[in-house]
């Protein structure tokens, strides 16, 4: 039998308990021959609980806690074993917690061209008691070196985590940290934005007979990781477009001219629509652009007279132009509005402090006693008068005035239900 460590607790035979998954011992019965030993295998493996989240984690919940002892006690029994006698083994045990602080948990590459590499450094650092192995997941475009090993307990290790896009576009994935082989994973972000290459470069592959071990180690380049203000600004200035056919060839000097103008414009059989020249792609793009332009300037002449009319018509109800003025009857209250800063009145008195600043006592007042929040009663009273002040502060009738200066701290004292 194993008990819970409570002397009034009668057996555990419950399969389900959390001290038999705890703690298994085998073989759990069987016979002994007379003079001859019999070895017992003991074996503790805690479960690992995953952790609450919300309002039902607490600071002071067990689960929460970096690690956890057992103690159980062990009753051996037998047939010859008379009742309380028998053996006692007393078996402990101490429940680790897989911990790993991360040096940063959001890696934000940046820019960087197809068939490059961006570095960041990452330090992965062990706070518990045991060696812990761990792992990094394998993705697309993002890898981590090295992928997997072991921390000793309170061991940093440096970690290098690499962006190499092989194409063009927005990147983004979770890379997951895996510690003790499951029992725990803490997600890394990685993000990054890939940009065309330079031109002519091509993606070089390391091999052959002739190359040395150096000719495999990659080439760091090292960068910070960046701010979320910081790559929205970018994002926002530094717009990636790709660039136009015509934008990269002379068109003076160029000899694709318009076929259709001498009315033998080619067609593409395959797809079935009618094919166009660069000239003609260029003239096309510049109308665009000012078709795009006249309704971008006729929206904002539209916007700007429907303003002009809306602040003539309040002009002429309320005799006042502007509609954030506070004296209006709107009291200036409308949206995307700076918050007034209402003027202060002049200070013509000077600053009463019932302790001045230095901690010298006021001249003509009481000294205030401490206050002790552990106590209930801030001052207590004898309980029958001793000196003649007392007696007489005792015996004297109080005024109506002096009456309505008593207070209780309680209206209703309510005891329950009382059993005579």
């Amino acid at each position: 039998d194993v008990p819970d460590g409570n002397d009034n607790a009668t057996a555990i035979t419950d399969d389900d308990n959390p001290i038999y998954k705890t703690l298994t011992v085998y073989p759990t019965e069987g016979i002994i021959e007379p003079f001859a030993q019999l070895p017992v295998a003991f074996k503790f493996s805690p479960n690992y609980s995953k952790k609450k989240s919300g309002f039902n984690a607490q600071a002071g919940d067990p689960e929460k806690q970096p690690s956890r002892n057992f103690a159980v006690k062990v009753l051996v029994e037998g047939a010859e074993i008379k009742a309380g006698n028998e053996l006692e083994l007393h078996c402990t045990g101490k429940a680790v917690r897989p911990n790993v602080e991360l040096s940063q948990s959001i890696l934000r590459f940046g820019e960087c061209p197809v068939y490059d590499r961006r570095d960041i450094l990452l330090t992965v650092k062990n706070t518990s008691e045991l060696p812990l192995p761990y792992k990094f997941d394998k993705l697309p475009n993002f890898q981590a070196r090295p992928p997997s090993g072991t921390l000793k307990p309170m061991q940093s290790q440096s970690c290098v985590v690499s962006f190499a896009p092989g194409q063009m576009g927005d990147k983004k994935n979770v890379m997951n940290l895996t510690l003790a082989g499951g029992l725990a994973k803490l997600p890394i972000r990685c993000m990054g934005q890939a940009k065309a290459a330079p031109k002519g470069a091509k993606k070089m592959l390391t091999g052959g007979p002739n190359s040395q071990p150096a000719d495999f180690r990659p080439t760091f380049n090292f960068v910070k990781s960046e701010k979320a203000d910081e790559k929205k600004a970018r994002t926002a200035t530094g717009k990636w477009t790709r660039a136009q056919p015509w934008e990269e060839m002379d068109l003076l000097t160029s000899s694709a001219w318009d076929e259709s103008k001498a009315g033998s414009a080619p067609t593409d059989l395959k797809a079935g629509k009618e094919t166009f020249s660069l000239q003609k792609l260029a003239a096309n793009a510049e109308h665009k652009k000012k078709y795009d332009s006249f309704l971008t300037q006729a929206a904002e002449e539209r916007s700007k007279k429907k303003a002009e009319k809306k602040d003539k018509k309040f002009q002429a109800k309320f005799g006042s132009t502007s509609k954030y003025d506070p004296s209006n009857p709107d009291l200036g209250m409308d949206r995307d509005v700076e918050e007034p800063m209402l003027p202060l009145p002049e200070a013509n008195e000077g600053l009463w402090l019932q302790r001045p600043l230095d901690g010298t006592t006021p001249a003509g007042g009481v000294t205030r006693l401490p206050v002790d929040e552990n106590r209930l009663i801030s001052k207590k009273f004898k309980p029958a008068p001793t000196t003649q002040a007392e007696v007489r502060d005792c015996e004297a009738e109080l005024t109506s005035q002096e009456l309505l200066g008593v207070h209780a701290s309680h209206k209703v004292i309510d005891f329950g239900e009382v059993v005579v």
